[in-house]
């Protein structure tokens, strides 16, 4: 089985948000305008900061969703944060990857971090988490990293900020392999499919053996002009990706 990384599909809606609290100003952070482009050294990101004795928290999430339900193999990312303080630092910073499954938000990863002081009046090292999460998922519409981070201090140079970074986030479904061409009005269309399953209720021989064709909605955006009709109405196939 081959897997494809299909973040990049034009037909994926992507978007960013955040929440503060104690917040004095705050800004978007970047390197490059989005978290995949499958490069794990660039980042978007956000920078909070609270002026005075007490805290910031800043919560930061990154939202990406498409219409028809896939099934994930796997998801994958990275997520790093940095917090400062004055005099007597503490804080924490938290981390959790959903799912939208069946039309509900579903984690599938959440792990909390305790920063500890690292001295007063700088910053905290850069904290740094990868993650690569294979269960396998059903029905999947969407997937959304989120970061929630909290610093608090008192005296010295009495700040506090933080500062959260999505380097990468890639999410797998199974790749549609060439399967064979079927001339068009427009030219050769490549008909793409996967590696045959007991459920395949479509398959094709080819000289690699079995495969299956994928049954799609006739308004999936990854179908070809093709239809086959089925006892459950007619159906379209996607095109080839490799």
């Amino acid at each position: 089985m081959t897997l494809l990384n299909f973040m990049s599909k034009s037909w994926i809606s992507h978007s960013y948000d955040r929440w503060g609290e104690s917040v004095s100003d705050w800004t978007y952070e970047e390197s490059h305008p989005n978290v995949w482009d499958g490069d794990w050294n660039t980042y978007f990101g956000l920078y909070a900061h609270h002026g005075g004795d007490g805290h910031v928290r800043a919560q930061f999430w990154s939202t990406h969703t498409w219409d028809k339900p896939k099934y994930i193999y796997r998801v994958k990312g990275r997520y790093r944060h940095q917090s400062y303080g004055g005099n007597y630092k503490g804080g924490w910073h938290t981390l959790i990857v959903k799912l939208l499954i069946d039309g509900s938000w579903t984690e599938i990863y959440n792990q909390h971090w305790d920063t500890g002081g690292g001295g007063s009046n700088n910053w905290n090292a850069w904290w740094t988490h990868d993650f690569d999460l294979t269960t396998g998922w059903d029905n999947v519409t969407g997937v959304q990293i989120w970061a929630d981070g909290y610093s608090n201090s008192y005296e010295g140079d009495r700040r506090q900020d933080i500062r959260h970074r999505f380097h990468e986030l890639e999410v797998y479904r199974e790749a549609y392999e060439e399967l064979f061409r079927v001339q068009g009005p427009n030219g050769l269309i490549r008909v793409g499919g996967v590696d045959l399953k007991s459920t395949s209720k479509a398959r094709v021989m080819t000289p690699n053996g079995v495969k299956e064709l994928p049954l799609l909605d006739l308004d999936d955006p990854e179908a070809v002009p093709i239809r086959i009709y089925t006892p459950a109405g007619a159906k379209a196939i996607p095109y080839a990706e490799l």
